[in-house]
């Protein structure tokens, strides 16, 4: 103790600032620590003739947590596609967010919903996810890959794209046939008027 006085009263004076910073720092962080809270999300589904819900219920210490902003999100892929807007949970800690009724889901037609509160101060981040039978089948894609269209290699192409294509080509053709026969004609012609004048 007395070497660790000795070497404080002996030290210069901004490693006596440095030793206290690191202090207040430590001091912070568990305090911060201490005030952060653990919360759970819930989530539910609902849904009526029309529409679709996805429900996120949060709790912390299994009372409902009010005024919250909780993100809702579906699994794609490579990132998570966002769901409208961050919704405030109500008094019983529920936050209620319209689902879209066109999303592709898995070749089961499975979706992955996701709940999130996103860098609050009390609670930090906190994330929950579920899966749900509502996304639209991927369609088989030998099916559209035989159809006819404008994206289509040229064997595939619309056959009135194919006729119109054709029926220029004739034209233009044909043009140019007419105009070498009627310059043979015209030198045919004159040669006989060459041959009737002498």
């Amino acid at each position: 103790m007395n070497n660790c006085k000795n070497y404080l009263l002996g030290s210069r004076p901004h490693q006596i600032i440095t030793f206290i910073i690191i202090g207040l720092v430590i001091c912070s962080i568990n305090l911060h620590a201490q005030d952060e809270k653990e919360a759970t999300i819930k989530i539910s589904f609902d849904q009526n003739d029309t529409m679709r819900f996805c429900k996120a219920l949060v709790t912390s210490d299994n009372k409902p947590v009010k005024e919250i902003e909780v993100h809702f999100y579906v699994q794609r892929m490579y990132s998570l596609l966002p769901i409208g807007k961050a919704v405030e949970t109500d008094s019983e800690g529920v936050a209620v967010s319209n689902f879209p009724l066109d999303l592709p889901g898995d070749k089961n037609g499975n979706i992955i919903a996701i709940a999130k509160i996103e860098d609050d101060d009390n609670y930090g981040n906190v994330e929950a996810q579920s899966e749900i039978k509502w996304g639209i089948l991927p369609t088989n894609e030998m099916d559209s890959w035989n159809k006819r269209s404008l994206s289509a290699s040229r064997e595939k192409a619309p056959m009135l794209l194919i006729l119109v294509s054709n029926l220029i080509i004739a034209v233009i053709w044909g043009t140019i046939f007419y105009v070498i026969y009627q310059v043979y004609r015209i030198r045919k012609e004159s040669k006989m008027l060459k041959t009737k004048s002498k």
